[in-house]
């Protein structure tokens, strides 16, 4: 499988929840109409009213996005049809609305899990 993590960050005065609420509410759907669905489309917001966020103070992003693709053929078609004429003008003005587009950073990784057994799953 091939996996991109993007680390997003709020644009300025927006609450962390109307962020979440725009992402989820009308971004997701907005790229699910436009291209389609990755294998494996998740986001991680951070807490940061708990102690343990809050003494990770170095972290400069607010959510974790996890793109997940068969391969890296997959996921360069999935690019292209958003980065196609007319579309990537519609993605970005959407990502202005609540993204602060000059700190989003993208990485492809690659996972290693540990085994867990069923009595702890």
């Amino acid at each position: 499988m091939f996996k991109v993590f993007g680390f997003l960050t709020k644009r300025d005065g927006l609450e962390m929840q109307e962020f979440i609420d725009y992402y989820e509410g009308k971004h997701i759907p907005l790229i699910l109409s436009l291209a389609p669905a990755p294998l494996i489309y998740k986001r991680r917001y951070l807490v940061r009213d708990q102690e343990l966020t809050e003494s990770g103070n170095l972290v400069d992003y607010d959510v974790m996005t996890e793109l997940g693709f068969a391969d890296e053929n997959e996921f360069v078609s999935w690019m292209a049809k958003l980065s196609a004429p007319g579309i990537a003008e519609q993605v970005a003005e959407d990502e202005g609305r609540f993204l602060d587009r000059s700190r989003t950073k993208a990485y492809v990784v690659r996972e290693y899990a540990t085994a867990v057994s069923e009595e702890r799953a």
